[in-house]
């Protein structure tokens, strides 16, 4: 079952009209289809997660780092993807309640950038650019 945090975060971006007009509604977690043809799509996973305990709520709050892989035919897609996602991040102000289940995000951060290569494994496939950028998700529940 996906992960209620990640889910919410997915919900967000897709609040934005420039990840729509990048990845459509191409964010897949932990793995993406087999035979994806369409360029650009992005993988989210949880890499490392961090709860706060409180004596009133217990471990209600967290700050989680998501991993984001933008993958493209080529750098270009890859990396205009990653940077949709890193500014919405950038520009994250204010406290948001996302859909039903009372999640409360309260930051988003950039962690961490990096990029890759995937080499193709058969001769009818292509390689793959990857774009990886990782993001801290503090939250309320």
């Amino acid at each position: 079952m996906e992960q209620e945090i990640e889910r919410h975060l997915r919900d967000y971006l897709l609040t934005f009209a420039d990840v729509v007009t990048a990845l459509g509604t191409r964010i897949y977690p932990n793995h993406a289809p087999q035979k994806v043809t369409v360029y650009p799509y992005a993988v989210y996973h949880r890499v490392s997660s961090v709860r706060w305990r409180t004596l009133a709520d217990g471990a209600r709050q967290g700050s989680p780092r998501i991993q984001f892989d933008c993958y493209g035919d080529t750098y270009a897609k890859a990396s205009s993807a990653r940077e949709v996602i890193a500014n919405v991040a950038d520009n994250f102000t204010a406290q948001v309640s996302t859909g039903s289940g009372g999640v409360c995000l309260l930051d988003l951060r950039v962690e961490d950038e990096r990029d890759d290569y995937e080499e193709p494994v058969h001769a009818d496939e292509i390689g793959e650019h990857v774009c990886s950028i990782d993001l801290v998700v503090a939250y309320r529940k």
